[in-house]
């Protein structure tokens, strides 16, 4: 009797954790500077609320 649900192997688990790897390192900068952008909207905004800027 096999526990295991979704048939992954050592090998495919691997193998996805590689791919993912791979693609964040690919859109790592896009994704960052996204981030970056809007974490910095959200930083304006409060600085306005409270009174800065």
């Amino acid at each position: 009797m096999k526990t295991n649900k979704y048939h992954l192997s050592y090998r495919g688990f691997l193998t996805i954790l590689f791919f993912i790897a791979l693609v964040m390192f690919i859109f790592a900068e896009p994704i960052a500077e996204a981030f970056a952008k809007l974490l910095f909207q959200l930083l304006y905004e409060v600085c306005k609320i409270l009174g800065g800027f």
